[in-house]
């Protein structure tokens, strides 16, 4: 899944997009951060051209999204210093996240739980 901002993404824009998503992802598993309760999947991120900013898309399953969301966003700063920390690059972009609200996702995580709750 790539989410776009524009321009096709540059190789340097992807590798950065990659890093992102999975530090940003390990981080939200290491802090554990109070009130989450349900699965926190983070999907894409697409940088700016300049890899200033970055948008980050995450779905949740077993928590309303909307509350995940502000609970990443009281939190953003906690999130932002750790990216810092465990950057190797000169500059770290300033993250903003999405609600990824796309349905087919959301039908195959459901199919997978129900499988294992089946098996």
């Amino acid at each position: 899944m790539s989410k776009k901002l524009g321009k096709p993404e540059s190789l340097r824009q992807k590798k950065i997009n990659s890093v992102l998503r999975e530090k940003i992802s390990q981080i939200i598993l290491e802090e554990r951060f109070t009130g989450l309760t349900g699965l926190v999947t983070i999907h894409a991120v697409a940088t700016t051209a300049d890899l200033r900013e970055a948008k980050v898309w995450f779905s949740s399953v077993g928590q309303d999204p909307e509350e995940v969301l502000n609970i990443l966003k009281t939190h953003l700063y906690e999130i932002q210093g750790r990216l810092y920390q465990k950057s190797e690059t000169r500059i770290v972009p300033k993250i903003t996240f999405y609600i990824d609200s796309s349905e087919e996702f959301s039908s195959h995580i459901n199919q997978v739980i129900s499988k294992l709750d089946d098996g």
